[in-house]
């Protein structure tokens, strides 16, 4: 289910669902093993993210600039989270982080929490 969308999951990762401002909630499917380059980026209407444990890598930019999001959990699983996965999320608070997962300073937006479980 993606926020009442039409199923994104058979897209390329090129084919991205970025720029959907009227996108509010999705639930990536437990088949999703990575999130492309900048897949949701600027989707600024974008609150909630529910990320399955099938996850291992978020890649640049994923997303990036979505303003309205204020937590996000980064399942266990996920190995990898590459740079700017959510830099410019201005409203993100809380970040829950595996911690054995390593980010760069660049990764999260400056003034959110990073909670490591």
């Amino acid at each position: 289910e993606i926020g009442g969308t039409p199923d994104f999951s058979h897209y390329h990762q090129r084919l991205c669902i970025s720029r959907l401002l009227w996108l509010v909630s999705v639930t990536i499917p437990d088949s999703v093993t990575f999130i492309g380059n900048r897949a949701f980026n600027r989707c600024h209407g974008l609150e909630f993210v529910t990320l399955p444990s099938s996850i291992t890598s978020i890649n640049e930019g994923t997303f990036c600039e979505c303003n309205s999001l204020t937590s996000i959990v980064i399942p266990y699983s996920v190995t990898s989270i590459e740079k700017d996965a959510l830099r410019q999320c201005y409203c993100l608070k809380n970040v829950f982080v595996p911690k054995q997962l390593q980010y760069n300073w660049n990764t999260f937006p400056v003034g959110a929490t990073i909670n490591k479980y």
